[in-house]
């Protein structure tokens, strides 16, 4: 069942988005365009977010829902992909951590709070009755990303964090992120189950 899951996946498109992102996350640690200037980390990670968006996007929803397989398993096994992309992007923030004074945490964080909530709205979204969300979440999520590069909307509000020091708010994205894990644990769950009623004594 798990390679049934992992077939219905946007490979192609996932492939793209993560070596545009690979590309762009290596110029910006080889330091050709300087050190302290993260935008293209933040484009980096646009490109990951834009791959996995459609991860839990579900074209056969109508036929899976039949399955004997929960859809909580079913959810956790569409998971994989993007856990995998969320480690690596863990491991390189810890590899460029230091460098121009960027902050190994903060970027773990914003970019783990991201990734999470980008999957948690698509999950949000499915649950609602939206069966291939995963475009237009990415796409908003590539809005929001680079508004915040290109114009800070929020003054001296960080949105995205590199830097420990200039982080404010420091505690928004691990609070972001345990939100999402929290609606993907709640969406993940069967509309149709219900508990059993009480045995009356």
């Amino acid at each position: 069942m798990a390679c049934v899951e992992l077939r219905t996946l946007r490979w192609s498109e996932l492939g793209s988005c993560v070596v545009a992102a690979a590309a762009l996350l290596a110029l910006a640690a080889s330091g050709v365009v300087g050190d302290q200037n993260p935008a293209l980390i933040w484009l980096g990670l646009t490109a990951l977010a834009l791959g996995i968006a459609p991860s839990l996007d579900d074209p056969a929803a109508a036929v899976t829902a039949s399955l004997p397989v929960g859809r909580r398993r079913r959810t956790l096994q569409r998971l994989v992909v993007p856990a995998a992309v969320l480690v690596a992007w863990c491991g390189y923030a810890a590899s460029v951590g230091g460098r121009g004074g960027l902050a190994s945490s903060s970027l773990a964080w914003t970019g783990a709070g991201v990734l999470l909530a980008v999957l948690a709205s698509d999950a949000v979204l499915r649950r609602t009755g939206t069966d291939e969300p995963g475009p237009a979440v990415g796409a908003v999520a590539l809005l929001v990303i680079v508004t915040c590069v290109l114009f800070q909307p929020f003054g001296d509000v960080l949105v995205l964090q590199a830097y420990t020091e200039r982080g404010a708010l420091p505690q928004l994205w691990p609070v972001v992120a345990a939100v999402a894990v929290a609606l993907l644990w709640w969406t993940s769950t069967d509309p149709a189950a219900r508990r059993s009623p009480r045995t009356a004594r």
